[in-house]
């Protein structure tokens, strides 16, 4: 099993919902767990390996069946950050008990600082990916605990892999940008070098 609250941020064309869905896929299907995703645009299920079910209304994940992985792209919209004046609502406090259910919930945004000051506290998994030189290649950093990623001491700390953008599953959701993207090769020869370094890999 995997952390009970987890970020994974991204800017838009560089793969972080692409890679939540192969990730959480095969996670749900080694696991034998059921997925229930919110606002994944047009996610085909069939097109993948573990049982994925949409439901309606975020704010309710709680009411969903425990032992299951529940997966919200652009979460901000729907747990945006909260004026501190104002009550936490049930769907946030509900985030503290989450692993006495067996649950796991991702939230998919372009930043962490974008979500409720909670929902940061209590991430014990931020994954954030970056594209490289346009290519499909991507660094895909992670961190224990909701971390400022466009700070170079914070990188340090950070576990680095590199990955691609998996053509597997192209087609597999309506993605405005994550597939589509032109490899442009590098006008000097230290950015040449590294271009066919992420070619390669």
């Amino acid at each position: 099993m995997g952390e009970s609250v987890t970020i994974r941020t991204g800017k838009m064309g560089h793969g972080k919902t692409l890679n939540a869905i192969k990730e959480i896929d095969e996670q749900a299907k080694r696991e034998n767990r059921i997925v229930y995703y919110h606002n994944i645009d047009g996610l085909q299920p069939d097109k993948l390996q573990a049982q994925w079910y949409e439901f309606e209304n975020p704010h309710l994940w709680y009411e969903l069946p425990g032992n299951t992985i529940i997966v919200i792209d652009e979460a901000q919209r729907f747990f945006g950050v909260r004026d501190p004046r104002m009550a936490v609502p049930k769907y946030i406090s509900e985030l503290e008990t989450i692993r006495h259910q067996g649950q796991e919930i991702v939230f998919i945004t372009q930043d962490h600082r974008f979500l409720d000051v909670n929902i940061r506290r209590l991430c014990g998994s931020h994954i954030h990916f970056k594209r490289a030189l346009r290519s499909s290649g991507l660094v895909r950093y992670a961190f224990m605990e909701a971390s400022d990623y466009d700070k170079a001491a914070v990188l340090v700390n950070a576990d680095k892999t590199y990955t691609k953008l998996d053509k597997k599953l192209f087609g597999s959701y309506k993605s405005a940008s994550d597939h589509h993207f032109k490899l442009e090769i590098p006008k000097n020869s230290t950015c040449l070098v590294q271009y066919y370094y992420w070619r390669l890999i």
